[in-house]
């Protein structure tokens, strides 16, 4: 049986795919059944720059890392993975309002030169690297900035039956979904509080909270979001899956420029909040 791996290159590019030492061409076939192998190891990209050729399963195990040329450009130990449909030839769906998480994991994965994926759940180490990095870097990046579309807002009474030991009087335990306290009350004011692990301890009877959510539906990130988030993922799973130090660096430099500009364009929809006072500054 041959299974078929698939990627994307530069449009009608020649990829020469070696084995994982990078000199001997692999054995691979343009065909699922019948036919010879293809001379040198080398194979068309199409005018989309999609790339389709077939293995046996008989001389690479399930997971294996290919390196491939394609039109001088190396990719070392980025074609490795395996599935039963080959890859549509269609050039890759574009960021908008109904953006997939799938979507953003090929971005990423492109922009460090890696194939994408097919779905979600494909079988291969690129597949599990970005899934993986994803969720970490999704809230991580939510809890950077107070983003617009990431806020939320609601009333905590006290927790029953546990008070602090000290300091405060009560605890207020944080929604489920809270990534970041932001602050407390709709206005300016000075309420003393402290977060403590999953809890908000003071003396209020009740409190009104502003915080920030871990979003899980990526219809309803930014865009400026989306490509912050694509950049830092592929930050992430740069060195992972590529093994370079410099392109580590690159994708850290690039992901910290889109930041830059994504927080200045998101603080600009609405008036700053007014930072509330502690005792330190009260009594300065």
């Amino acid at each position: 049986m041959r299974y078929p791996i698939t990627g994307v290159v530069l449009p009608n590019s020649n990829v020469t795919v070696f084995n994982d030492d990078g000199v001997t061409p692999a054995t691979i076939y343009a065909a699922q059944s019948g036919g010879a192998a293809l001379a040198g190891g080398i194979v068309q990209a199409n005018a989309l720059g999609s790339v389709v050729f077939f293995v046996e399963d008989s001389d690479y195990p399930m997971i294996y890392l290919f390196t491939v040329s394609a039109d001088g450009q190396t990719l070392v130990g980025v074609w490795s993975f395996f599935t039963t449909t080959a890859m549509p030839t269609a050039a890759p769906p574009a960021v908008g309002s109904t953006v997939t998480a799938l979507q953003i994991y090929n971005l990423a994965l492109m922009a460090v030169g890696a194939a994408p994926l097919l779905t979600v759940a494909d079988v291969s180490v690129q597949a599990d690297v970005v899934r993986a990095w994803y969720p970490f870097c999704r809230d991580a990046l939510l809890r950077e900035h107070p983003w617009n579309f990431a806020e939320k807002r609601t009333t905590l009474t006290p927790v029953v039956g546990t008070t602090p030991t000290m300091d405060f009087a009560r605890f207020f335990d944080l929604p489920s979904d809270c990534l970041k306290l932001r602050r407390l009350s709709d206005e300016a004011v000075d309420i003393p509080y402290r977060v403590e692990g999953r809890r908000i301890a003071c003396d209020e009877g009740s409190i009104s909270i502003l915080y920030t959510y871990r979003i899980t539906d990526t219809t309803y990130f930014d865009p400026l979001f989306v490509e912050c988030l694509v950049a830092f993922l592929a930050w992430k799973i740069s060195y992972p899956i590529r093994k370079d130090v410099t392109l580590e660096k690159t994708k850290e430099a690039i992901y910290r420029s889109a930041l830059s500009y994504a927080k200045g364009a998101d603080a600009q929809e609405g008036t700053p909040d007014v930072p509330q006072c502690n005792d330190l500054i009260v009594v300065r």
